[in-house]
């Protein structure tokens, strides 16, 4: 399973989405059904490190935040029909059931059909619309498949299903989605539109953070993934300050350029994942090699430190005899829940 899916029509913007949050080598071009096979990478949730909270420099952080790694997989586009096998067919729809979270990477500048052919005007509702259709003909297939929906949805990675009234909802429910506005950098795009049927909708701009990443990669400028600006470190030409500047622009209208924000708004609030830093040395917050917060685990709702404790090692989580909350020097137990931001040093009677 990935955690995170990115859907949409062709030529909407996904493998530019995925690029930017993992800058993986994924083939961009102006043509529908650019990604033939699905595309996975490692892309990141970004949380606030511990370390400036105690006093401490870990080191692994970017300015007080920490990167969390998570697989991001990046199906090929959907048009109207895919569920009967139209256009790529069903194998993508399976790629979506590998998700637990989707991220619907929406084109709003109108420049291109429900097809992914360039075009003028194009209602991206229109688009919104077809693909929650498609995933829900999909998930009819499967329940008359098998009429005990347990069984059905158990190769979707859904553990328990759900009360549910109609098939729209069960499926919003065991596949949420996340809308990325997307290409909201190009004039006259159909953002209020977008925000006014879906209000939650995130204004993104894939392309501008394409640039920030990669120019930050290469000591450009000084940027952290999800801040509303950056600093220029390098000697851009003159093309290069000129894009530089209509992304500062972007920047001060939405305040980031949405690509983070819809990761963190997938992994933990939708998906209530929680970040948890294990450590050894409860006092110092280090290791053994006294590297200080060394590691951050992404784990899901409900997760006990017991369960966090199978999560470093099988052998710590088989002997594990009590933990201390490194926050109040006080003893929890096995059955105690995680919360976002806990700094948990496990004692065990196994080894590593």
């Amino acid at each position: 399973m990935s955690l995170v899916g990115l859907i949409g029509k062709p030529s909407a913007g996904k493998t530019t989405f995925f690029r930017a949050a993992t800058l993986a080598d994924a083939k961009i071009a102006p043509y529908p059904f650019t990604t033939i096979n699905p595309n996975t990478g490692v892309a990141y949730v970004r949380v606030e490190c511990p370390c400036r909270e105690f006093d401490l420099a870990c080191g692994k952080c970017l300015r007080g935040y920490r990167f969390v790694p998570f697989e991001m997989i990046d199906a090929a586009g959907l048009v109207p029909g895919s569920h009967a096998g139209r256009g790529m067919g069903n194998k993508f729809l399976d790629d979506v059931a590998k998700s637990s979270v989707l991220i619907h990477v929406v084109d709003v500048s109108g420049t291109t059909d429900e097809e992914g052919n360039p075009c003028r005007g194009h209602d991206p509702i229109k688009d919104i619309e077809f693909i929650e259709n498609e995933l829900d003909r999909w998930f009819e297939r499967i329940l008359e498949r098998n009429p005990d929906p347990a069984r059905a949805l158990s190769g979707l990675g859904v553990k328990s299903v759900p009360e549910y009234r109609s098939v729209s909802e069960l499926r919003k429910k065991v596949k949420p989605i996340v809308v990325a506005a997307n290409k909201c950098d190009v004039e006259n795009n159909f953002l209020e539109r977008v925000v006014e049927k879906i209000p939650e909708a995130i204004p993104c701009s894939a392309e501008y953070e394409l640039v920030l990443r990669t120019a930050a990669e290469r000591g450009m400028i000084d940027y952290v993934p999800g801040d509303a600006g950056f600093e220029v470190t390098g000697s851009p030409n003159e093309q290069q300050e000129e894009v530089l500047n209509r992304i500062r622009e972007f920047l001060k209208k939405f305040g980031s350029t949405g690509v983070q924000k819809c990761i963190d708004r997938a992994v933990l609030e939708v998906l209530g994942y929680v970040v948890v830093f294990p450590v050894e040395n409860e006092s110092k917050l280090t290791n053994s090699e006294g590297e200080i917060l060394p590691d951050a685990f992404l784990m899901p709702p409900g997760s006990t430190v017991l369960d966090l404790a199978y999560r470093i090692h099988t052998d710590i989580g088989k002997g594990f005899l009590y933990a201390v909350d490194c926050r109040t020097g006080m003893r929890v137990s096995g059955e105690r829940k995680l919360s976002s931001l806990d700094v948990i040093s496990v004692v065990s009677a196994g080894k590593r």
